[in-house]
């Protein structure tokens, strides 16, 4: 079964109605794929200003994936990752994430995504 690492960017796209972002993601979530959400991934949504309806649907997407936290093995892994591309921290954390999970990340930021080897990324 397909698995799929949310980035913050495609939290905020998606439940800011964009039509790119709810055409990629709502299959997603229907589909009963393994959806994956970092807890850094949450600390930069939740801190931004929110609708009712976008906090609504931003808790639906945290109640309905599974929240991964940064474990030893992510944070080390996302220490290398920042070491070797210079990627920022939450960045790196959310692409040692996805590596740790095997699964794609969902993201608008490809160009920064790409310099992490072995990183498969679904362009939203």
């Amino acid at each position: 079964m397909p698995a799929y690492t949310l980035d913050t960017n495609a939290i905020i796209y998606y439940t800011g109605n964009d039509e790119r972002a709810v055409l990629a993601i709502r299959p997603l979530l229907l589909s009963g794929a393994l959806i994956y959400v970092p807890t850094v991934v949450i600390t930069e949504v939740l801190s931004v200003e929110l609708s009712e309806e976008e906090q609504a649907a931003t808790e639906m997407i945290f109640g309905t994936t599974q929240v991964i936290p940064l474990y030893e093995h992510i944070a080390r892994l996302a220490a290398d990752i920042r070491k070797n591309t210079r990627l920022k921290f939450p960045d790196a954390a959310i692409a040692a994430t996805a590596l740790t999970t095997r699964s794609s990340i969902v993201t608008r930021n490809v160009r920064d995504f790409k310099r992490v080897h072995g990183l498969a990324i679904e362009s939203i």
